[in-house]
């Protein structure tokens, strides 16, 4: 069935493949996450827009600044 050096780089072959489809395969896993978890929270602030706390703050520091320039 062949001799022990075609053996030999079968082997390292097989290797080298599943050592780079496990690469692939969690690096896609990471990315996956990555967009799923963004898209996620730019769901839940577009659903509660005006209700977060950063909402809140930003809404009344313009308030300050713009009743700050017309001050002027």
């Amino acid at each position: 069935n062949g001799s022990p050096e075609v053996q030999s780089r079968q082997k390292k072959l097989l290797l080298l493949i599943k050592r780079s489809s496990s690469a692939l395969g969690e690096s896609e896993s990471v990315f996956f996450e990555r967009v799923f978890d963004q898209g996620g929270n730019a769901v839940f602030e577009q659903m509660n827009r005006g209700k977060l706390w950063k909402h809140i703050i930003l809404h009344k520091i313009k308030k300050k600044q713009s009743s700050f320039l017309r001050n002027f």
